[in-house]
């Protein structure tokens, strides 16, 4: 019998030269919460430069991920922006109005 295993979630960091960039993939819940508050942290603590966090490969997106990025948009003092959102994870942000507290690169 075949069952269902859920995508892995995972996060990959890349400096574009003006920025960091943490391109998110898979499932952003309670499994991906200490993954990237990790790499957040490390993306934010590594100088005062701007961080994108690219949602394209993102699939799903609960209360704890969007408490990930809503606490790393506060430690990150304006300098984190999001872009990419796409299906359910742009209709889960849009419901509970994450673009009025947090940037999207459009």
């Amino acid at each position: 019998m075949d069952t269902l295993r859920p995508e892995p979630f995972r996060v990959q960091r890349r400096d574009d030269g003006a920025r960091m960039v943490l391109h998110v993939a898979g499932p952003l819940d309670l499994a991906a919460e200490e993954p990237l508050r990790r790499a957040l942290t490390e993306a934010l603590d590594g100088g005062d430069h701007p961080v994108l966090v690219d949602l394209e490969g993102c699939t799903f997106i609960d209360s704890r991920g969007m408490s990930v990025l809503l606490d790393g948009h506060r430690k990150a003092d304006g300098r984190l922006v999001l872009r990419g959102a796409h299906g359910q994870v742009a209709a889960a942000l849009e419901l509970v109005d994450v673009r009025r507290h947090l940037p999207f690169e459009d």
